[in-house]
């Protein structure tokens, strides 16, 4: 169980950490019966989402992870106190939550994903979708992984890797128009591909001559084979479809060669 905790301006943002706050218990949606005045503060520390939102809208403003704690009931108030943690990027999911407190059952499987997920699936920042991507192909076990400099990368894909027998040039993007703005980058893509190594730095160069070869354009789009120059496939693969490639493996035990036929099998046939 967690809570989620919706004000306006001036309250959440406003509350130092160990500072007594208080909300009326008519804008408490969890049970407050058990906390009598009578009752003891209630220390242990309850995960909990914070958000403000815009003063007279339904629009999320900010939200924070944190923790609700010493919580106990005093007249028509409920007090307690709060620590607030990192900042929940691009707070918008929040939208529609009326003003108050609630209870959330947690999901079992959301301790399974690591923060960063939902900055994928949220960021409009190409520099963090970038750079998370890379942290999911390493939580999934991919090793042999290389993301070009930034600085150095105009007309290059984002990054390389290898996995078992597959070799993989991939980029990301946010544009949801991508094929016109990449067509001739991704004809690149597929003749480095075609010529069986890649120049990682100046002193190293990756062969995979005899691995089956793939390009993929990693949106939040849909998955789906956008076509094959020679034998080397095109693909859009999804960030949620990576992510339960994760899932899977985690939960399921799956080898290195189930997983290497989960990727290479991913937007096989074309939409």
């Amino acid at each position: 169980m967690h809570y989620i905790a919706v004000n306006y301006p001036q309250f959440w943002d406003k509350v130092e950490k160990n500072e007594e706050a208080s909300l009326s218990k008519k804008s408490v949606k969890i049970d407050v019966t058990p906390l009598s005045d009578k009752t003891p503060a209630v220390s242990i520390k309850t995960p909990a989402v914070f958000i403000k939102m815009k003063e007279g809208t339904s629009m999320a403003e900010c939200a924070w992870n944190g923790y609700v704690y010493n919580v106990y009931s005093t007249g028509e108030f409920v007090k307690f106190k709060i620590e607030r943690e990192g900042e929940i990027p691009n707070p918008t999911s929040f939208n529609g939550w009326e003003w108050g407190w609630y209870t959330k059952d947690t999901d079992n499987s959301s301790v399974l994903f690591p923060p960063f997920f939902e900055v994928l699936r949220n960021t409009e920042k190409w520099e963090e979708l970038e750079d998370y991507t890379y942290m999911l192909f390493r939580v999934m076990g991919v090793h042999t992984i290389y993301k070009w400099d930034k600085k150095n990368q105009s007309g290059r894909a984002y990054g390389f890797f290898k996995f078992k027998n597959l070799a993989v040039i991939y980029d990301c993007t946010l544009n949801s128009d991508f094929e016109k703005a990449k067509g001739e980058q991704i004809q690149n893509y597929c003749n480095k591909l075609k010529g069986g190594s890649v120049e990682l730095d100046s002193r190293t160069i990756e062969k995979f001559h005899t691995h089956q070869k793939q390009v993929w354009i990693i949106t939040r789009g849909q998955d789906r084979l956008i076509g094959r120059t020679n034998d080397i496939a095109v693909k859009e693969i999804t960030i949620d479809r990576l992510i339960k490639i994760y899932e899977s493996r985690l939960l399921s035990a799956i080898s290195e060669e189930e997983l290497e036929n989960q990727f290479r099998n991913i937007s096989s046939k074309s939409q």
